[in-house]
């Protein structure tokens, strides 16, 4: 606990970082201390025999904690987080154009626009096919047995990724202050 909170104090002198760094702490702390406990809960509800499922729901809860966590990192101050927490529980609306502005938020805030976000998940997607191709069969031999020009094209593209995706901006790195 004490390590994550220095953490959130090595970010920033700011109750925002402190807060950060101590959610960090007590989600170490609570996940050791519930340990036995979480294992007969599996052991109950079935999860403990279907690992894929268990390891997904890990990936979603631990997602979730961490993100929250990051509203008080990427908040100006207290306030601004607090506020932001409030309007993720209130005002629900469940009409699909809402539903795809909850989603949009967090990325327009950061400065993504919307074809950034369509690109982002398309690369998602690739990252997700690929996993997938290697469980089957070892990407470098299905790769290797390519014809030279879908090999050539592969390069090609990845090339012309490199070149279109990267940041060009003089914007600083996050951590240029430490």
């Amino acid at each position: 606990f004490i390590t994550f909170l220095v953490t959130g104090l090595w970010h920033g002198a700011g109750w925002t970082f402190v807060i950060m760094g101590a959610l960090h702490g007590l989600y170490l702390v609570f996940g050791l201390v519930t340990k036995k406990w979480r294992e007969v809960v599996l052991k109950a509800t079935g999860l403990f025999y279907a690992p894929k499922l268990h390891k997904f729901i890990q990936t979603i809860f631990t997602f979730s904690l961490v993100s929250f966590s990051w509203i008080f990192f990427r908040s100006s101050n207290l306030s601004i987080a607090f506020k932001f927490i409030r309007q993720i529980f209130v005002r629900w609306n469940l009409s699909p154009l809402y539903i795809m502005n909850i989603f949009y938020y967090p990325f327009n805030a950061l400065g993504f626009s919307q074809s950034d976000l369509l690109i982002s998940l398309g690369g998602i997607l690739i990252i997700l096919i690929t996993e997938h191709i290697q469980n089957i069969k070892p990407l470098g031999l299905v790769f290797n047995s390519q014809p030279i020009w879908i090999r050539s094209m592969v390069y090609s593209a990845l090339v012309i990724s490199i070149v279109v995706f990267s940041v060009y901006s003089t914007e600083q790195f996050i951590y240029f202050q430490f």
